[in-house]
């Protein structure tokens, strides 16, 4: 996509105001002020923050599960631009961790509605009947089978009746999330880009590494396409994948229907995607959910590794009371007062979120944007160069 504007694009095509606005829009107002990376960052975040207030006013407008695109779409679009502008960056940020925290407490909600009297089997696969019931009562859930892009092998798709609108969670990226400071725990540091490289960094540098959740309950014996291009042997498993691969089979159900997202191709050449990635922390704003509804946390298909204070989970017990996120308690004597400080390190997660209109039976395309600085698989072509310079500065 090109960071232009032109006052020629028409808004009444696409339910979605056209990405060329928001990218007017964005540079406009911070590309005297940023640094590259912060600069992308600030475009993503207002990409989400227009798509999901979209979805909010959209899904008003579901007729029959079909999307009806609003008369004054152009106007919308204005106004919510307006609104991204008015609130500023940490203001947009809280709004767009806001909703998607909603959206991926609220699936999990329906996952444990049907999964939660059935008897979860670690790393089996998950029945069919199940997955429709979710796609039934949630709006949708995810399939993977041959993708349409030739040489691609599998890809993801959109299962249900009813179609998606912007803004909302598609999919979660699976895996063992790494926090800044345990990088080095990753399987094969230094080398992590060797192979079958399925990592993912957050702008707050969280790397999810979907490799230890494998295909989780998806039943295609294809193997994992190679996302990475550093060259090389593949990395061998050894200690740190297996803890990580054994802190995801205490803590989550494989059965999740929307843990597919690291399965998602990126578009071919001359293609575009149709979700992108946003960062979710659940625990921080959301403690009250921590003693009223533990046992959604085996929906949430990420275990954090690399850290003693990690999410450890009893072996073997009841999955329903792990914990959604870690809580460390700190006193302070003086020799008048004694303060206590209990904190909640949330738990990183990582969803892909729909930038346009979905509909059933739509291959899940992501730009993976790799870094300008290594070399890529011979399939890749950049989506938009700019954004992968940004990304990677």
């Amino acid at each position: 996509m090109r960071l232009v504007f032109s006052p020629h694009l028409t808004f009444f095509s696409s339910p979605l105001p056209p990405i060329q606005l928001l990218d007017h829009w964005s540079l406009t107002a911070i590309s005297q002020r940023l640094d590259r990376r912060r600069l992308q960052e600030e475009i993503d975040m207002q990409r989400l923050f227009l798509a999901t207030r979209w979805r909010g006013r959209q899904e008003a407008a579901l007729v029959g599960g079909v999307l009806q695109p609003p008369a004054d779409a152009q106007a919308v679009a204005a106004a919510l631009a307006a609104e991204a502008a008015a609130l500023g960056f940490d203001a947009t940020k809280a709004a767009v961790g806001a909703d998607l925290r909603d959206q991926v407490l609220g699936a999990a909600r329906v996952m444990h509605g049907v999964f939660g009297g059935v008897h979860r089997r670690p790393g089996g696969v998950g029945s069919p009947t199940l997955a429709a019931s979710f796609a039934s009562a949630h709006g949708h859930a995810l399939a993977a089978r041959s993708s349409a892009i030739p040489g691609a092998g599998h890809g993801v798709f959109l299962e249900g009746a009813a179609d998606l609108p912007p803004g909302s969670l598609v999919a979660f990226y699976p895996g063992a999330a790494y926090p800044p400071l345990s990088h080095r725990a990753l399987p094969g540091y230094p080398q992590v880009d060797r192979g079958g490289s399925f990592l993912m960094a957050r702008f707050d540098g969280v790397i999810l590494d979907a490799a230890a959740w494998g295909r989780g309950s998806t039943d295609c014996a294809a193997p994992l396409r190679d996302r990475g291009g550093g060259g090389g042997p593949a990395i061998v498993p050894g200690p740190a994948a297996a803890a990580a691969e054994a802190a995801l089979a205490r803590g989550c159900d494989p059965r999740n229907p929307l843990a597919l997202g690291h399965l998602a191709n990126h578009p071919p050449p001359g293609g575009a995607p149709n979700v992108m990635a946003a960062a979710v922390d659940v625990g921080r704003v959301a403690e009250e959910v921590l003693g009223r509804e533990p046992w959604l946390r085996p929906y949430l298909p990420v275990a954090v590794c690399g850290e003693e204070r990690a999410e450890e989970g009893e072996a073997g017990g009841d999955h329903h009371k792990r914990v959604l996120a870690t809580t460390t308690t700190t006193t302070t004597t003086t020799t008048t007062t004694t303060t206590t400080t209990t904190t909640t390190t949330p738990l990183p997660l990582l969803v892909l979120v729909a930038t346009r209109p979905l509909t059933p039976g739509t291959e899940i395309l992501l730009n993976y944007r790799l870094s300008p600085h290594l070399a890529k698989p011979d399939w890749y072509a950049a989506v938009d160069e700019d954004e992968d310079a940004r990304r990677w500065a």
